[in-house]
């Protein structure tokens, strides 16, 4: 995943795949991490948010694992949509 310096294409991507605005998503203290296989294939992405992250925020993460503050979003959520799957 290489955004070069697309960094808000990415964190917009990132808040629609996890039901928040851009505006949280930017409140949030977070890092993202390669869930990947030893042979380099990507299976999906974790998104690991800070404890002093406002309550608030966490609360509306869709799929939140309360208790090591992770989720995980589809490796297909930076896909680019083929013009020719719509003609």
């Amino acid at each position: 995943m290489d955004f070069g310096d697309d960094d808000e294409k990415r964190d917009d991507l990132i808040a629609a795949e996890l039901g928040l605005t851009r505006d949280e998503l930017d409140e949030a203290i977070w890092r993202i991490q390669e869930n990947a296989s030893d042979d380099e294939l990507t299976y999906s992405f974790i998104i690991i948010f800070d404890p002093s992250t406002p309550a608030e925020i966490l609360a509306k993460v869709e799929g939140l694992n309360r208790t090591d503050l992770s989720v995980h979003i589809s490796v297909n959520t930076f896909d680019e949509p083929d013009p020719k799957d719509f003609s």
